[in-house]
């Protein structure tokens, strides 16, 4: 069935395409925006008219239509951006018939209906952007015969369902962006195809299992959210040799068991989210060699012992979130050497604080910790640490 319907849309991108300053599809072409003015509802004000099926001005004069919105290659739309301008309606099925599209952005409007599958017919579309929108019903399957599609955004809409199948035989994608999309199910080990993949976010949906070990295939992946959702099992240990992540987040889901020392291959991360899962350990000594990270959240969680002291030797540190553990011992003095903001330790077991991280400009602890004795507020290796960077020398 699927060969069949990808044999359909070749046949008809054979046609049409093939034909497309031709005055049979600039007609078709005409209708479809036609249709577009009456399923988008829209005014005037943008230039989008039409009468009797027939838009009021020429649609592609230039590479810049005088439609608001529309974009041309000679005669032929190759892209509607609408962001922000559509007032309500659906997406007409239509649309799918505008074969030289390439880039298609419905970003930010008041859409409602279902995504039409014929949008699976727009073969040589590179970008498909329908994010912020009231759209519900299943993601049609027929999307993943979009073999030139690099950007699949979809975020904040009210779908059903999980993931079609045919998404993980998108190779050419660069980003999945599913983030609050009601999804549901588990992640297929299919994932693996997306070799060019940078970004994928599926933040704020109900995808439960594990985080399939064929992800350690998408090597140029640089982003990875998936928070707040309902993944169970331990730290992925194959995310350790993606070394190209520099934005991780795994919040707000049931990991559980230790963290492992592998993540300090993970050289480029700059923001690590780890907070409300079921961690437990020790903090791996080696996220205080990751050199350039800026935000560390483990909060609420159950992790133990000390923190460690090399944390304070992140340069670029500007938030830390250890809140709601059951660390121990005192705070590391060798934080006042960092840069940080912001730092909550409060709800732990620590037995007191180095003095000098009063400095910090947001600080979040339990009332009645006190300083550690003897701790001044600019202790002697922070002086010394502040003349390297000053380079002073300290008699």
């Amino acid at each position: 069935m699927k060969l069949v319907i990808y044999s359909l849309v070749l046949l008809y991108n054979l046609v049409f395409v093939s034909t497309k300053n031709s005055t049979s599809y600039l007609t078709i072409q005409n209708q479809i925006i036609c249709d577009l003015v009456v399923a988008f509802n829209m005014l005037p004000t943008f230039g989008w008219e039409c009468m009797n099926g027939v838009p009021n001005t020429e649609l592609c004069t230039s590479s810049e239509s005088t439609w608001i919105g529309i974009y041309c290659d000679g005669r032929s739309i190759i892209k509607i951006n609408l962001e922000s301008i559509v007032p309500y309606g659906s997406i007409s099925d239509s649309l799918g018939y505008l074969s030289t599209l390439t880039e298609l952005s419905l970003k930010s409007n008041s859409l409602n209906g279902t995504v039409p599958s014929t949008l699976g017919f727009l073969s040589s579309l590179s970008i498909l952007d329908l994010t912020d929108n009231y759209l519900t019903g299943l993601i049609p399957s027929s999307l993943g015969l979009l073999y030139n599609l690099k950007q699949l955004i979809f975020y904040e809409n009210s779908f059903t369902g999980s993931i079609p199948e045919t998404f993980w035989q998108l190779s050419s994608l660069t980003m999945l962006g599913l983030g609050a999309c009601n999804l549901r199910g588990t992640i297929s080990m299919s994932l693996a195809n997306l070799v060019d993949l940078d970004t994928l976010v599926l933040s704020l949906n109900s995808f439960t299992g594990s985080i399939p070990f064929t992800i350690q295939h998408l090597s140029k992946l640089s982003i990875l959210a998936i928070d707040n959702n309902q993944f169970t099992g331990s730290f992925p240990y194959s995310l350790t040799t993606i070394t190209s992540i520099f934005y991780l987040s795994l919040a707000k889901n049931s990991f559980s068991m230790s963290l492992p020392n592998a993540m300090g291959s993970l050289t480029k991360l700059t923001h690590l989210y780890l907070n409300n899962n079921g961690f437990t350990g020790k903090l791996p000594t080696v996220l205080g060699d990751l050199k350039y990270l800026r935000h560390l959240d483990v909060s609420y969680n159950a992790l133990t012992g000390s923190l460690p002291h090399n944390l304070g030797h992140l340069t670029q540190l500007y938030g830390l979130d250890v809140a709601n553990n059951y660390f121990q011992g005192t705070v590391p003095g060798t934080l006042c050497a960092s840069p940080l903001y912001e730092f909550h330790f409060d709800d732990n077991e620590f037995e007191c604080y180095a003095n000098c991280i009063s400095h910090i400009e947001v600080l979040y602890f339990n009332e009645g910790l006190s300083p550690c004795a003897n701790s001044s507020m600019y202790p002697n290796y922070l002086v010394s640490t502040l003349c390297i960077f000053l380079n002073c020398i300290i008699n």
